[in-house]
């Protein structure tokens, strides 16, 4: 499966594939023309456009954002912050469950309002991430920076 939203910058594009073993594709077939249909004209081409032209691009912002992950766990691993290392997107998931008490998604909310940084609760993953937040290491690294940076961080022992 794949898709040109992140790899290309096209989130908005909707585009994407899915490869199978054979037989799997007709029943796969039926469930996706009942959910989805007709990709517009210019998503298509931008796709198009995005996998048969140049390929710098995707070099150049896979070495920003590995950079900016890096720089982001260090700054996590300084301020004595948990947080799971990334495998391969440009996502952090981090460990706010000190802060968040049980309701990480609320938590969230006030974060965006107190501190103006917004985070996605690790609750709208499912219930395992609860306590947990994702954070998108695509943004620039200086807002990336100053929000990693109002992150509470956990009480050290005395």
């Amino acid at each position: 499966m794949h898709s040109v939203s992140k790899t290309y910058a096209l989130t908005g594009a909707r585009v994407g594939w899915l490869v199978t073993p054979p037989g799997v594709d007709e029943v796969l077939g039926k469930i996706q023309e009942a959910t989805t249909s007709c990709v517009n004209t210019p998503a298509q081409h931008a796709a198009l456009d995005a996998l048969t032209g140049p390929q710098d691009s995707v070099r150049d912002a896979r070495e920003v954002y590995r950079e900016r992950l890096r720089a982001s766990c260090a700054l996590l691993d300084e301020r004595g912050i948990a947080y799971l290392p990334p495998t391969g997107a440009f996502y952090l998931w981090v460990d706010v469950s000190h802060a968040s008490r049980g309701d990480v998604a609320g938590w969230a909310e006030r974060f965006l309002i107190e501190k103006g940084v917004a985070v996605a609760p690790g609750s709208a993953f499912g219930d395992g991430g609860e306590g947990w937040i994702r954070i998108c290491a695509a943004s620039p690294w200086e807002a990336l920076r100053r929000g990693l940076s109002a992150l509470p961080a956990p009480s050290r022992p005395s």
